[in-house]
């Protein structure tokens, strides 16, 4: 059975608590480098329903990463950063399940083509 490595030492098999302190430093590393969370979420949301021509939430976009990290997981469960990841998703997830149906944008042509310029 392959072991779970640190994220940080390498070496030593990972802990439940690395995974969380690996997932909280990677959430505040990437706001850093990719601005607020929910704006890139939105951003995401907006281009997938763009894209797919139905209306898909943030909260479905992060549902679909974590099913991305799983699959991932199920090919390779010895790289910690798909773990850590999960980890992410999952709590961005919990963080817009609360999101009221109202908030999931319905986008028309224009709007789409506004927000997509807007991101770029």
């Amino acid at each position: 059975m392959a072991q779970l490595f640190s994220v940080n030492q390498g070496r030593e098999p990972m802990h439940h608590s690395d995974v969380l302190k690996s997932a909280q430093s990677i959430v505040n590393q990437r706001g850093n480098e990719y601005g607020d969370l929910s704006s890139s979420f939105v951003r995401a949301s907006t281009i997938a329903s763009a894209i797919s021509g139905k209306t898909i939430s943030s909260y479905d976009i992060a549902i679909v990463m974590m099913a991305v990290k799983m699959s991932r997981i199920g090919h390779n469960k010895s790289k910690p950063d798909s773990w850590v990841d999960l980890v992410n998703y999952t709590t961005f997830a919990a963080q817009f399940a609360d999101e009221e149906p109202d908030n999931v944008r319905k986008l028309n042509l224009a709007e789409t083509k506004q927000n997509i310029a807007d991101a770029s």
